[in-house]
């Protein structure tokens, strides 16, 4: 009877399932992420006071003529700024503590693992592959941990209560500027699977290059005693051709994503102008609640919007 083989599993590649298996590298650093952690709620409720402090220092204290009411608004509006930076400040130091400890727990744990692996895993593994994956992967693990996830983890925090201090000012304006929502989606999907495709290969490229010049180093003396310098330099260089093309490209998405980004915000003020102007005229004002304070938050509101997605 013949075996009947097993279908191999998925691989996992998705970003939380690595997350997962970084986890237990990260688990007794997890004080200093907690910390880091406890900052997202603080930021992301400065980033939606800041532009009210604004609407009350124009329709409130300006249009009232109150001198004394302008200033307690600027020094709310100083102190907000101070509590943003300090919370962004404390937030990237612990993360990027965190991230540098655990990189370091995670370097000696692969080197300690090459160690044990059988002499047979040396006859088919380039030793320049595991170089690079050693170092470089690691490195970009570390950016990973330190500013991927939870800077994500705060943009969703901060475009979430951004959204609700809208709504709560005016959801008809609201509901205008978010009318852009559906393209902005199927930008921003497109673009990230393209970019994280090319990422991919840019690493795969960097790693058997750098695989490649760790190897001809190491044997530089066999590859004079032959007289393969001028070969050995071509392939190389032809590695390099990868690596440069990958790159080339991933600049161009990530180039063309800012731009069409820029243009869509452009696009929702466009609208939320063309359709909030007509009622800031006194006629139009008492009875619509539109103001030159609340049209500016919402501008205000759109631009810290665009720049965590």
């Amino acid at each position: 009877m013949t075996e009947t083989k097993r279908p191999a599993a998925p691989a996992q590649t998705d970003t939380w399932s690595a997350l997962r298996r970084f986890w237990p590298y990260a688990r007794p650093h997890r004080r200093w992420l907690w910390v880091g952690m406890a900052m997202i709620p603080a930021v992301a409720l400065v980033s939606a006071l800041r532009p009210l402090l604004v609407k009350q220092a124009i329709d409130g204290d300006i249009a009232a003529g109150d001198a004394v009411g302008l200033r307690v608004t600027a020094l709310l509006f100083l102190v907000a700024v101070m509590a943003e930076f300090f919370a962004t400040a404390v937030q990237i130091y612990t993360l990027q503590r965190v991230g540098h400890v655990t990189i370091s727990d995670l370097r000696r744990a692969i080197f300690q693992h090459v160690l044990r692996l059988p002499a047979r895993f040396y006859d088919r593994t380039p030793i320049g592959n595991l170089l690079a994956r050693s170092t470089s992967d690691v490195e970009a693990l570390s950016e990973t941990l330190a500013f991927g996830v939870f800077t994500i983890l705060t943009d969703v925090a901060v475009i979430a209560s951004i959204i609700v201090a809208m709504f709560v000012l005016d959801a008809r304006l609201t509901l205008i500027s978010l009318a852009v929502a559906p393209l902005l989606f199927v930008t921003v999907r497109y673009f990230s699977a393209q970019l994280r495709k090319l990422q991919l290969e840019v690493r795969k490229a960097q790693s058997v290059q750098s695989g490649y010049l760790a190897e001809q180093l190491a044997g530089v003396t066999v590859v004079q005693l032959f007289g393969r310098e001028a070969a050995t330099a071509a392939e190389f260089e032809r590695l390099g051709r990868r690596y440069l093309r990958a790159n080339k490209l991933a600049n161009w998405y990530d180039a063309s994503l800012y731009s069409l980004m820029d243009g869509i915000s452009a696009m929702c003020v466009a609208l939320l102008i063309y359709f909030a102007a007509p009622q800031l005229f006194p006629a139009t004002a008492a009875a619509t609640g539109v103001t030159l304070g609340l049209l500016f938050a919402f501008i205000d509101y759109l631009q810290r919007v665009f720049v965590p997605i």
